[in-house]
C-alpha cells in the first residue's frame, strides 16, 4: 500500500522544509511543523525573503489520511524575519522536563547559518497543542561554536538525551555534526563529540542534519546530509557513521545513498524492527525516494521511488513518523513545476510496498 496526500496547500503561499523543524506520532495522532510564506515567482526557493516568514504545523488525526488546518507555532519560534536577530527574546529554561514522557514533544531551531546567528529549543507536555518557550541552548563547557540546529534526539532516561545536531566549522560557515548529551532535564548540556571529519572549509563541502538511531545491541547510527565537491563519486550522500561508546567515538561505516542530488533523510523503524530512509530526489525525474534495512543498517535495499512526478528540484527535506499498522508517513514539500507554489505533501506506504507485493 502506498498513498500521496495533501497536508497544506494554499493559494500565493510558499510551504516547505519539514526536516528544519520537527515530526512526531502517537498512533494515528500525527503532527508536523514547517515554514510558511508568502509566495513569489523566480528561482530557487520561490518565497518573498522581505516578508519574513512563520512556522505552521498541521495535525492528522487518522493516521496521515485527513489533516486539520494548521495553526501558527511561530511564537515560539520566533519566525517572522523581523525578529530573527533578537536574541533577548530567547529565555534561559529553568524548568525540569521528564524526557520519556510519551506526550513531551522537543523542537530545535535556528536563525541562520552566520556567526552571529544562534539556536533555540522549545517543548509541548501535550503532543503539541501548547508550545512553552523559545528557550537557549545550555551551554556546553569547552565548546563556543554557534548552532545550527534541527530537531533530532535519542531518549535515554527520564533526565537525559542524545542531542544530534549541526554547527559550524572553524571558518563560521555551517557545515559539521556533533553529538551532545542534555540532562538534568534540559538544564544542562555537555559536547560528546564530532561525527565525522571537518570537510575542507576552502571548498564546498558540508556535513549537516543528522538523523540517529541505536541498534539493539547499543551501536549507534547517525546518518549525515554530505556534500564533497573534492570527489565526483561521492558528491551528494547520506554518510553513516557508527558510535559504540553511546556518542563519545565515531567512526565512517558506508554511504548509505548516492547520487541523488543532496537532500536530508528521514529515518524511522516500522513495527517489526524494519528501517526506513526517505529522502528527496533532486536529480530528474524529481521526487521522493527511499531504502530500506531489515538489519538495522548494515545493509540498505535498492532504491525505492516513491515519487517521480515532481515539476523541479526544490522538494524534499522529509519528516517521518510510524503509525498504529506500522506504516510510515512521511511528510515533505513538494511542487508540480519550478514557478509553482511549493506546498506540503505526504506518502504513507507499508512494508508490503518495500517488498513490491
Amino acid at each position: 500500500m502506498k498513498k500521496d496526500v495533501i497536508v497544506f496547500k494554499r493559494e500565493g503561499t510558499f510551504a516547505a522544509w519539514p526536516a528544519g523543524f520537527y515530526g512526531y506520532s502517537w498512533g494515528d495522532e500525527i503532527i508536523v511543523g514547517y515554514q510558511v510564506a508568502v509566495h513569489k515567482d523566480g528561482k530557487g526557493h520561490t518565497f518573498d525573503r522581505d516578508l519574513g516568514w512563520t512556522v505552521y504545523q498541521s495535525r492528522s488525526l487518522d493516521g496521515g489520511l485527513t489533516w486539520e488546518d494548521p495553526v501558527d507555532t511561530s511564537h515560539v519560534a520566533p519566525a517572522p524575519a523581523h525578529q530573527l536577530r533578537k536574541p533577548e527574546l530567547i529565555k534561559e529554561f529553568e524548568g525540569k522536563l521528564d524526557f520519556t514522557d510519551p506526550d513531551l514533544c522537543l523542537s530545535f531551531n535556528m536563525s541562520g547559518t552566520k556567526n552571529d546567528d544562534f539556536s533555540w529549543w522549545s517543548f509541548s507536555t501535550d503532543r503539541g497543542y501548547n508550545w512553552n518557550g523559545p528557550y537557549f541552548f545550555p551551554k556546553m563547557e569547552g565548546f563556543d561554536v554557534p548552532l545550527n540546529m534541527r530537531t533530532q534526539y535519542i531518549v535515554e532516561s527520564k533526565d537525559e538525551i542524545l542531542v544530534f545536531g549541526s554547527c559550524q566549522r572553524s571558518n563560521g560557515t555551517e557545515g559539521r555534526v556533533f553529538c551532545a548529551k542534555m540532562y538534568d532535564g534540559g538544564r544542562k548540556m555537555e559536547f560528546l563529540s564530532y561525527v565525522g571529519e571537518e570537510l575542507p572549509t576552502t571548498d564546498e563541502c558540508y556535513e549537516i542534519m543528522p538523523q540517529a538511531r541505536r541498534r539493539k545491541d547499543g551501536t549507534l547510527v547517525c546518518i549525515n546530509r554530505r556534500f564533497d565537491s573534492r570527489n565526483r563519486v561521492h558528491y551528494f550522500t547520506l554518510a553513516q557513521y557508527l558510535s559504540k561508546d553511546n556518542g563519545r567515538t565515531w567512526e565512517f561505516d558506508q554511504h548509505a545513498v548516492e547520487h541523488y542530488g543532496g537532500n536530508p533523510g528521514a529515518l524511522s523503524i516500522m513495527n517489526d524492527g524494519t528501517w526506513s530512509l526517505v529522502y528527496g530526489y533532486r536529480k530528474v525525474p524529481f521526487g521522493i525516494r527511499c531504502k530500506y534495512s531489515e538489519d538495522e543498517g548494515r545493509t540498505w535495499s535498492n532504491e525505492i521511488i516513491l515519487r517521480d512526478d515532481g515539476g523541479c528540484g526544490d522538494l524534499g527535506y522529509p519528516r517521518a513518523s510510524v503509525r498504529s499498522d506500522g506504516s510510515v508517513v512521511v511528510c515533505y514539500y513538494f511542487n508540480e513545476g519550478r514557478e509553482t507554489m511549493r506546498h506540503i505533501q505526504a506518502s504513507i506506504f507499508d512494508k508490503d510496498f518495500l517488498l513490491g507485493k
